[in-house]
């Protein structure tokens, strides 16, 4: 795909929209405070191989639910694929929570989806965020109608991409 000014303009915007969008999380507390369930905690300072490390994703912020679902069943499938642990359920053994917040928006060339993770660990202490964007096709209305399985897909990867990257900076 060609960049041309549009592109250019739009991904400028998105930038700025989604640093205030997100710019709330990155403001909230570095902990989660009245969940009804929770990772397993783990002793401060303890070390975690890569392979014990098991993500439980809460529902995505910001994204309609239809997507939500597939992008939760696109990181279940691909994984093990990037050699990371998902688990659908907290109550599953999860060593990590992942609070993820999505936003997207478009012109008449293209969709751009910014997405953060907030990983906690199983005290409620964030301990890492991973941001990323993907582009899309052009949508005319919602931004959303642009994003399609591959798109998802390709969030799903480049995503675990960078937590296998977090995972095995630590070991």
């Amino acid at each position: 795909m060609k960049v041309g000014g549009t592109l250019k303009s739009l991904v400028g915007a998105i930038l700025l929209a989604s640093s205030m969008a997100l710019t709330a999380c990155s403001n909230a507390p570095n902990t989660i405070s009245g969940l009804t369930s929770r990772p397993v905690a783990l002793d401060p300072g303890e070390q975690i191989a890569p392979e014990d490390f098991i993500f439980a994703f809460e529902p995505f912020d910001g994204i309609p639910v239809n997507i939500g679902d597939s992008l939760q069943g696109a990181f279940l499938r691909f994984g093990a694929s990037y050699s990371v642990n998902v688990t659908p359920h907290v109550k599953d053994n999860a060593t990590h929570r992942v609070r993820g917040y999505l936003v997207a928006t478009s012109d008449d060339t293209a969709t751009i989806i910014a997405y953060t993770y907030d990983v906690f660990d199983g005290n409620g202490t964030r301990v890492h965020r991973i941001k990323g964007q993907e582009i899309a096709g052009a949508s005319f209305g919602d931004p959303w109608s642009a994003v399609f399985e591959g798109t998802i897909n390709q969030i799903a990867v480049q995503s675990l991409i960078s937590f296998r990257n977090w995972i095995y900076s630590r070991s």
